[in-house]
């Protein structure tokens, strides 16, 4: 059953990663800027919806780290240490571009005032929930293979 329907659970494994991107970007931004936090400390914000039409740009070009990292090869092929170090690789170039389009467009206002610590922070939540939603789709396939689902 696994290897007939590998590409429908790649596609399905797409759709997760882009929902996991997209919480991991909205939990930084709420604990950045939708809690307060930043005013607090005397940062100006930029309005939520420039932050929101970000992840039109963020979601798809982690897919395509992802792919270029080869993250959606089936569960079998990669090791658990291996897919991490993957994983982080590719978000620590995500990061690297994210910071050199806002350093290089640092003269437009929107992206000098766009928030720096919401970029680290995405940086991290992003590499642990990715991890975990890995790690629990590794757990589930190893579950259905126990049961003999596979053959």
């Amino acid at each position: 059953m696994i290897k007939d329907n590998q590409s429908s659970l790649n596609r399905f494994h797409v759709v997760l990663d882009a929902l996991v991107t997209a919480i991991s970007y909205l939990t930084s931004w709420y604990i950045v800027i939708g809690s307060g936090w930043a005013t607090q400390l005397g940062k100006r914000t930029l309005e939520a919806g420039f932050y929101f039409a970000a992840l039109l740009i963020i979601v798809p070009g982690y897919l395509l780290l992802y792919s270029f990292f080869n993250l959606y090869t089936p569960k079998r092929v990669l090791g658990r240490r291996n897919e991490f170090g993957k994983i982080l690789k590719a978000n620590t170039i995500g990061l690297l571009i994210f910071g050199l389009v806002l350093y290089f467009g640092r003269k437009e206002p929107h992206l000098f005032n766009f928030s720096q610590r919401l970029v680290v922070y995405f940086y991290g939540i992003n590499i642990i929930l990715i991890t975990a939603e890995r790690n629990v789709i590794r757990i589930a396939l190893r579950s259905v293979r126990s049961k003999g689902y596979n053959l």
